[in-house]
């Protein structure tokens, strides 16, 4: 910014920052003043899936009390996780939120999750039993999110039919 008729100081500027997640926004930071600055980028907790994107606002006074502002909206890098299970259907957990295989779940490069998988799982009547990852992980792993999109495959052994399970009623998995 620049005060043609004035200089501006470092209390001139004043910045917001905003992280816009779907329909909500969580306040990142605020009243931080000086020309320039930086803001780290959690790699962890509150995850970017979805539509996902960090608003900056700029606010400069010049000394007559003259008011400008500006806005900057900046998306995150993202990748996609291609995750599936063989058989399909039975879920897998990101971050202890359950998704239904196959699913493509977009995240941001560098971030931490954790993704996990029942030990047994009972689907259509028949029981499964966690195998392995085919990228070899255990059920439950860390993952970073590389800077390319990633696949990997939950493997379940058919261990034969469910034994009592309810067809009626109240069911919980």
């Amino acid at each position: 910014a620049t005060d043609p008729d004035g200089n501006l100081n470092e209390s001139s500027y004043e910045w917001g920052i905003d992280f816009i997640h779907n329909a909500h926004t969580h306040p990142t930071l605020a009243g931080y003043s000086g020309s320039t600055g930086q803001f780290p980028i959690n790699t962890a907790g509150h995850d970017y899936h979805d539509n996902t994107a960090y608003r900056l606002t700029l606010k400069v006074t010049d000394a007559d009390g003259l008011v400008s502002t500006d806005t900057v909206t900046v998306y995150p890098d993202k990748v996609n996780l291609n995750i599936t299970a063989s058989p399909a259907g039975i879920p897998v957990y990101i971050d202890g939120i359950p998704l239904t295989t196959p699913f493509v779940y977009d995240t941001l490069i560098g971030f931490s999750h954790v993704i996990s998988v029942p030990q047994s799982y009972c689907l259509n009547g028949q029981s499964y039993a966690f195998t392995g990852w085919a990228s070899g992980g255990a059920a439950t792993h860390p993952i970073t999110v590389p800077a390319s999109d990633y696949a990997d495959t939950a493997l379940y052994q058919d261990q034969g039919a469910c034994l009592d399970v309810p067809t009626s009623g109240l069911v919980f998995r």
